[in-house]
């Protein structure tokens, strides 16, 4: 089978031909139908630092967002028949220890052991992938398997929409218009914030015209208008309820301290390549404000995130900007790391 795999621990990606897998009696094999570029995928095949780790699992195919249909079901494998439309969380984890039990698998010790898929075990971009069935969920009617396919990246929104409270008629802003950030704000939406405000820098533009397509209430271009006068002026002076710092820049995150409301929660959701820093006195101590961290989903989340697309109250088709074969990797991935493409889906057949 066709698969796009990373074989050397230095920047690029290789496509090339494998042996389709075998699964053993608590797996399943899926066929996949669409699959696509995450930003940790980005960051693989850029080799940043921070994943060198990996390496020593190479060659190995990338590739966890992703749906398909069962082709082979393990024996010990129940309630799941060949056939049917799946998606997969991205792997496994104990089940039994505080952070499972309290909904925060993605902390679970021994998570990486038992390995992710596109990371330490080989991954959906190929015709073919191994899951756990523990792991899949079926894909609701009505949801296409290229919307199926950002579940994974939707439940991460939902997780960082779970870090708070929103009231109906909070203001929420989130900072940043990737893909994650513009479901977030839908996920603020569906939950009754009004106003729902999108940041985005001024090569954003695009980004920042689909926000308002897909329910934002304000955008605000950070290059021409002053973020924090702004958010100020739409919520009478007082802040937002709720930030979602999504994009990773450290002023971003400092920008979102100032314009949220005292008491207030800051969500950050993004991957910060420098340290940030900030007046814990002033800002954090003093007004009562709340600073959380959101990594990975939930099970929970990963089906709340099928039955928003189900019901429309999350709509992802139009964050897709490019449609490709496996063979077109490279085009996918430059066009990410230029920031040309808001959401890359690879189709195997």
């Amino acid at each position: 089978m066709k698969a796009i795999m990373k074989t050397e621990a230095r920047p690029g990606i290789q496509v090339g031909e494998i042996p389709v897998p075998t699964i053993s009696p608590d797996e399943v094999l899926i066929r996949v139908k669409a699959v696509g570029i995450c930003g940790s995928d980005v960051h693989i095949y850029e080799w940043t630092p921070g994943f060198e780790h990996l390496a020593k699992y190479m060659p190995i195919v990338i590739g966890h967002e992703f749906s398909g249909e069962l082709a082979e079901v393990g024996s010990l494998v129940t309630g799941f028949r060949p056939g049917e439309r799946v998606t997969s969380e991205t792997g496994r984890t104990c089940g039994r220890c505080i952070y499972c039990l309290t909904g925060k698998p993605s902390l679970c010790d021994q998570r990486l052991g038992l390995g992710r898929i596109g990371i330490e075990k080989r991954g959906a971009m190929a015709e073919y992938v191994v899951s756990h069935g523990s792991l899949l969920h079926r894909i609701p009617e009505g949801v296409s398997f290229e919307e199926a396919a950002m579940s994974e990246p939707t439940a991460v929104a939902l997780n960082a929409l779970e870090q708070t409270q929103i009231f109906p008629g909070d203001p929420v802003v989130v900072l940043g218009a990737g893909p994650i950030a513009l479901t977030l704000a839908q996920g603020a939406k569906a939950a009754g914030a009004s106003p729902v405000v999108v940041t985005g820098l001024r090569q954003d533009r695009d980004r920042l015209a689909l926000a308002k397509t897909l329910g934002a209430d304000e955008v605000i271009n950070v290059g021409k208008e002053d973020p924090v006068a702004k958010v100020k002026d739409l919520t009478n002076g007082l802040g937002a309820a709720t930030i979602f710092e999504v994009s990773g820049s450290s002023r971003a995150f400092n920008q979102g301290l100032e314009m949220l409301r005292k008491g207030g929660d800051l969500v950050a959701v993004g991957i910060y390549p420098e340290k940030v820093s900030f007046d814990v006195t002033r800002k954090l101590v003093r007004e009562m404000k709340s600073i959380r961290g959101v990594f990975g989903g939930s099970r929970l989340g990963w089906s709340r995130s099928l039955a928003l697309m189900s019901s429309g109250q999350i709509r992802l088709a139009p964050l897709i900007t490019h449609r490709l074969r496996l063979e077109q990797a490279e085009e996918g991935f430059s066009a990410c790391v230029a920031k040309e493409a808001m959401k890359v889906i690879f189709f195997p057949a």
